[in-house]
This record gives C-alpha cells, sequence and structure tokens, in this order.
C-alpha cells in the first residue's frame, strides 16, 4: 500500500450533476493540484459515476463509486479507508458532529474537514438544547476537525447554532474564473440571435435550477409588470436559463403573460455562464437564504450589474448601490424597481458592472481562493503534516 498522505473528497451528487458542483470539482481539482507536491494524492468518490466527460479540473485523478448515503453505506466506505491508506477525509454539505465520524478514524483517517455550501436558516438553539450540543462535541472523534464555510452566513450558523468554537470555522468564499474581457459587441449580438432577441433589445438574465425556491416565478411577473418605454426605446427581452421539475410551471405562467413573445425559457444552456455575460442586468431572485450566490458572482466577472434578493451569503456577493441592486426575498414591485431603474441608466450599469468585475478579480479570484483554502488545510495529520 502507497505510504503516502491519502486524501480523499466524499462527493454527495453523482459525477454528472451539473450547476453550483461544478464549482465543487473545481475545488477538488485545485486543493489535490496543490497537495501533490507535498506528496499527498488525491481520490474522489461519488455516490454514481456516470460515464461521460471528466470535467477538466479531475483530469488525472483517481475517481472511484462510493456512496455515502447513510448507516448501510458507512461500513463500505470504513473498509475503503482502511485498506487505500486514507489519511484525511474532505466531505460536503454533512452536519459538523456525527458518531460516524469517529469509525472512520478508527479506520484511519486522522482528519477530517467539511466544506458546506449548504443554504438556509436555522434557529439558535435555547439553554437546554445547547448544553446538549455542546455535550455532544466534547465526545471524541465525532466532530470534524474543521469548517470551511462559504460565506460568512455560514460559518454564522455553525458557531451561532451548531456551537462550534471559532477556532474549527474557516471562511473561504467561493470563487470564479475570471474571463479576459467582457463580452464585445459581436458575441452580443451572436448570443441574443440564438434566442431570437433582436441585437438592440436590452436583456436581463438569470440562469439557475427551475425549482420555486429559486424565485423565478417573482421575475417573470415582475419583468411582466415593467412599465412599456416609450416609442423608439429598444424592446426588452428576459432569458432564464435553467431545468428542473419547475420548469414547465415557469413555462404556463409565461405564456399568460402579456410580455410572453419576450420571455425566452430555453432550459439547461452548458455554457450558462458565458451567455449570462452578454445580458444587461443579471438577476437573483432566491426565495431562501442561499449560502453564497456563484449565480450572482459569475455574471459580477463578466462586469454585468447584478440585482439579488437580500438573504443569506449573497449581500457577502452584491454590494448595495455598487455592484448591484439587493431586494427583499419575493418582493416583486422592488424587483421591478429596480430593473426599470437598470434599464433606463446605461451610466449606472457600466459603472456597477466594471466595480463588480474588479472585486471578482480580487476577493474571488479562483486562484486565490484555492491559494487561501489550502493554506488553511495543508500540514494537518493526514495532509503532511504530523500525525
Amino acid at each position: 500500500m502507497d505510504s503516502r498522505d491519502h486524501l480523499l473528497f466524499v462527493a454527495d451528487h453523482p459525477s454528472d450533476t451539473r450547476y453550483a458542483w461544478d464549482f465543487i470539482s473545481a475545488v477538488c481539482g485545485g486543493v489535490a493540484a496543490r497537495l501533490a507536491p507535498a506528496g499527498v494524492r488525491t481520490t474522489i468518490a461519488y455516490p454514481e459515476l456516470v460515464d461521460g466527460p471528466v470535467p477538466p479540473a479531475l483530469e488525472g485523478l483517481r475517481r472511484v463509486q462510493l456512496p455515502w448515503r447513510g448507516p448501510p453505506d458507512l461500513p463500505a466506505l470504513c473498509r475503503f479507508v482502511r485498506e487505500e491508506g486514507v489519511t484525511a477525509l474532505y466531505i460536503t454539505d454533512r452536519v459538523a458532529r456525527d458518531p460516524a465520524y469517529a469509525r472512520l478514524r478508527r479506520a484511519g483517517a486522522r482528519t477530517i474537514i467539511l466544506h458546506d455550501h449548504t443554504s438556509g436558516l436555522r434557529t439558535r438553539p435555547g439553554p437546554l438544547k445547547a448544553a446538549l450540543k455542546r455535550a455532544r462535541l466534547r465526545i471524541p472523534g465525532t466532530s470534524v476537525d474543521l469548517v470551511i464555510a462559504v460565506s460568512r452566513f455560514v460559518a454564522r450558523r455553525h458557531l451561532e447554532v451548531e456551537l462550534l468554537p471559532p477556532e474549527k470555522v474557516e471562511v473561504v468564499w467561493n470563487s470564479v474564473e475570471v474571463p479576459p474581457q467582457p463580452a464585445d459587441a459581436a458575441l452580443r449580438a451572436q448570443t441574443r440571435a440564438r434566442f431570437g432577441i433582436p441585437p438592440h433589445a436590452l436583456l436581463v438574465a438569470s440562469a439557475s435550477r427551475a425549482t420555486e425556491a429559486k424565485g423565478i416565478q417573482h421575475l417573470l411577473r415582475a419583468f411582466d409588470a415593467l412599465p412599456a418605454g416609450a416609442p423608439g426605446d429598444p424592446p426588452v427581452h428576459l432569458l432564464y436559463l435553467g431545468d428542473g421539475v419547475y420548469l414547465d410551471r415557469l413555462k404556463e405562467a409565461r405564456n399568460g403573460m402579456s410580455s410572453a413573445e419576450r420571455i425566452h425559457l430555453p432550459g439547461y444552456m452548458p455554457d450558462a455562464r458565458a451567455i449570462l455575460g452578454v445580458a444587461d442586468i443579471a438577476v437573483v431572485p432566491s426565495r431562501w437564504a442561499e449560502a453564497f450566490g456563484l449565480a450572482a458572482l459569475e455574471p459580477l466577472a463578466w462586469g454585468v450589474p447584478v440585482i439579488a434578493s437580500r438573504t443569506g451569503g449573497l449581500p457577502e456577493v452584491v454590494r448595495d448601490g455598487v455592484d448591484g441592486i439587493l431586494v427583499e426575498p419575493g418582493d416583486e414591485p422592488g424587483l421591478t424597481r429596480a430593473m426599470a431603474d437598470l434599464l433606463a441608466d446605461p451610466e449606472r450599469r457600466i459603472s456597477m458592472g466594471r466595480q463588480g468585475r474588479e472585486r471578482a478579480s480580487g476577493d474571488f479570484h479562483r486562484e486565490r481562493q484555492l491559494d487561501r483554502l489550502v493554506s488553511r488545510i495543508a500540514g494537518l495529520p493526514g495532509l503532511g503534516g504530523s500525525p
């Protein structure tokens, strides 16, 4: 058996899952590349390994099918850890305390890291429940060694609800690859033509999974309520990119709107990130507390201003009045006003887009955030550090 330290990424999604999970693959590949010079080898385990193209970030990495959906899967995972000499586990979107972690440590894992991208609000525990949580945290081996929180919002949840000590929680924002330059006029016209949108039209765009929690139904109604422009003004079109169980309901709602011919719902597009870059405004109308808001960061990286819900980690990405506008979740009149204000003010759109792109190139640059992440975990037991 290879005596080098061995990091096992345990994914909670099939290998062909899209949207935000593309970013998780980039994190896995970036961490593996940075730890390799220290002699750390990396394997990524999926609950389902699907035939298909391998994400570029994962090329050269060993990938295995090894589900961990619940207690019945734990013996096989422990056996893999023991037989493959796994010394560290990197898990995503699980709980910070679990008796299963003690079994994995007995199998050989010396460090367990949790990267938490989970959305939603949690209730602070009352005195009795807080005392019980603190007692459970003292049970040896049952808590993770480190939580990587993708936002301050997620970090607060671990500190205030899960009651983890501050030294066990580190904020590392999600990140993005910043395009070399904003979309030019030719790309904007070409992309609009793909969807039957006039080249001179103003374009509002959004991309997400088609679920009720993403709030696209609010965006459609808010768009439909936009005041009609004056004669000669460019038409305004809405482009939503995404698929899922809610898409048919969105199409049905669209078909009953006065602006139906200007609302485009083509479904999932593999190049959605680039398509967002040709928009005049991007909108992230989530109804619930997003952990971070990659859907907001990606258009900012192109220099597109963003209107987003004031919830979860989104206010850490979109600075109200600087590179976008924040509205309350589900506030359709607020969405309408925000879109109308930006559509009527091209200079403000340009200024906001420029400031958003500058920040994406700094605070949210992928290589910078990966370096921060690895600097925090490198040298831990089982990751190049002492046992």
